[in-house]
Parts: C-alpha cells; structure tokens; sequence
C-alpha cells in the first residue's frame, strides 16, 4: 500500500547533512555546556528499550510528534539502527524532525569526558560533575556520607568491620567518560572502583606502620602539601617521624579543611579553631582525608623516604626547605622570609 504524506515539508538532501553536522556539534561542545530553556531535552535510552518503547518515551517528552512516529521508524530502519540504538543520554531537539532525529540517535548518546584534579574535596568534585556532566551535585554530595552508599563501594573485606564516615579520599583523581547526566551513584562507583584498581597496585613496604585508611589520610596530607612530585615522599618522611616521636604534625592543609576553604595566609588565630583537623592542638593524623590523592601521594604515603627531618617551610617556587632540628627551622624560615 503506497504510504502519502499530508501537509508535510519534504527536506532537500543538503539541508539534512547540514542538520545533522548542526546536531553534531551540539553534541560535541565544551564540557561547560548546559541545556537550559524548554528548546531542548536530555532524553535516557535506557538498555533494551525496544523502538516502541523508545518512541512512546519520545512522545511523552514532545520530542517526537505522533503524526511523525512512522516517518521516523522509516527513517531508522533505512539506517539499519532500529535494532542498535545505543543506551545513554542525549540532547534533542523539541520537538526533532524525525530524519535529524534519527541521524541523531544514530551517532549515538551524548560523551563528557571530565578531569577531576588531585587534591579536591568531595565537594569540589561534585561542583565538576554538574558543570561538566549534568550530574546533580546535591545528590553527589549525599551519597558520600550515606551509609549504604559507602557500603555499596566496599567490595570482599575492605572496611567491612569499620566503614569510613564518608567517601572522601575515596574519589579517585582520573579522566572519566560519563554520560552527560551521569548519574551520581554510578560516578561514586566507578571513581571508589578505580582507587582501589590503583592502591592494589601500589608497592607496599613489608613492615607497615600505618593501615589502610590511615595511608590515605597521610596521602591526602601529602598531596595539598607537595607542590612537586620529588618531594613527596620526604614529606612523607616528615610526618612519619612525627608520628613515631609523638609530636603534634603541624600540617597547614588540615587547618584549611577544619576552615572549610581555601586561603592565602593562615593567622595565628586560625591555628586556635577547636577542631580533630587541628593538628597543632592534636596529635595525630585527622579522623578522615583532608582531600582525594592522587597515585603519586598515595605511594609517597607508603614508601616515605628514609630521613631525619621533622620539619620544612615552603619557598616561593612552591618547593621546601627540610630540617633536622627546630633551630634550622627558625633559621629556613627567616631565610624564606628575608628572600
């Protein structure tokens, strides 16, 4: 039976082959873009959706009108993609004309590759994701400190008898390819995955002072304090030997955290805040990471260099002056400062 179109506008072929390359480079915008306004949608093919399926959800959304629905079936078998429309997420137009929305869906859902840096905070990692990946970062934030969350991530006998307060230190420093709209559950799961698919991997001495958990808080000390890769693991030694000699580990970063931000200066006065991440006023490490480490922090924390210093001050350029003794301290201090 011959199929006849009613009141339709047929598209010349180079006006499609625009479209799509216009569709393209929607989809291939900087990892800041957003999708405001009511001119676009974020649509989920969720895995195994059959055509109907997907269409009927089309419809819902306003994407694809009724009258339209066969055009595009059309349009996807001539493709041969009415058995292959990959799950993911996409941003379409509303509503779409069903060839581009076809060609579309062809080229498969919508990529974010998104950096987190070493060294950020739970919420500094979350803050990313929204912007970059459409992930809603309230939701992020919360699943962190949700017990059955952090339950979830911890696979055979990781933790299982004391499971971590929150996830922090947790979320792995890498280059992700989430989804635009990436899910948080799934983002906090592929992140904790792939920490612990690098410590296992990480060189560990045969005799070990600190366990596990306390090696990540120690690594993510290392990594707000370390400005270039050679002296990590010196550092590491610094605050090895203050632990063994029961000195309180003076470390700046943890004041900042126990601040919530970061500054530029910290004041005297800074150093008084009663807090756990007070390590003037406590010994010890602190109760949880101060930040998420990368690789090279969390071997520095393992293997420390073998040293006597007990103390360093930073210099301009970013590396340190180590020390033996407090008296070479005072003296590296007025050095920096007269310099």
């Amino acid at each position: 039976m011959k199929i006849i179109r009613q009141n339709r506008i047929f598209f010349p072929f180079p006006f499609l082959v625009q479209l799509f390359f216009i569709s393209c480079k929607m989809l291939n915008l900087s990892q800041s873009f957003t999708v405001n306004g009511s001119d676009s949608v974020i649509f989920e093919i969720k895995s195994g959706s059959s055509v109907d399926e997907i269409m009927d959800d089309l419809e819902k959304k306003g994407v694809l009108l009724r009258n339209d629905r066969q055009y595009f079936l059309r349009s996807i078998i001539r493709n041969g993609k009415d058995r292959s429309i990959a799950s993911g997420n996409y941003l379409l137009p509303v509503p779409s004309n069903p060839e581009s929305l076809a060609l579309i869906l062809e080229r498969g859902p919508v990529k974010k590759y998104v950096t987190i840096p070493e060294g950020l905070t739970i919420e500094q990692t979350a803050s990313i994701l929204s912007t970059k990946a459409n992930c809603d970062s309230a939701e992020f934030i919360k699943l962190c400190t949700q017990t059955e969350m952090i339950s979830a991530v911890f696979s055979g006998d990781r933790f299982r008898s004391d499971l971590p307060s929150s996830l922090e230190g947790f979320l792995f420093p890498s280059t992700y390819d989430f989804g635009f709209g990436a899910s948080p559950a799934e983002a906090i799961q592929e992140m904790v995955f792939l920490y612990f698919t690098v410590i296992d991997s990480v060189e560990r001495p045969q005799i070990m002072i600190l366990n596990d958990y306390e090696v990540l808080i120690l690594a993510s000390m290392i990594e707000k304090e370390a400005k270039v890769d050679e002296e990590r693991e010196v550092i590491s030694s610094v605050y090895i030997n203050r632990l063994t000699a029961g000195m309180p580990l003076q470390c700046d970063a943890t004041i900042l955290y126990a601040l919530g931000g970061h500054r530029e200066k910290i004041y005297f006065r800074d150093l008084e805040i009663n807090s756990p991440y007070n390590t003037y006023l406590y010994k010890g490490l602190p109760p949880t990471p101060i930040c998420n480490p990368g690789k090279k922090s969390i071997e520095a924390a393992y293997c420390p260099s073998e040293t006597d210093y007990f103390y360093y001050v930073a210099k301009k350029d970013g590396t340190h002056i180590f020390s033996k003794t407090y008296t070479e301290h005072i003296r590296a201090v007025n050095s920096v400062r007269n310099n």
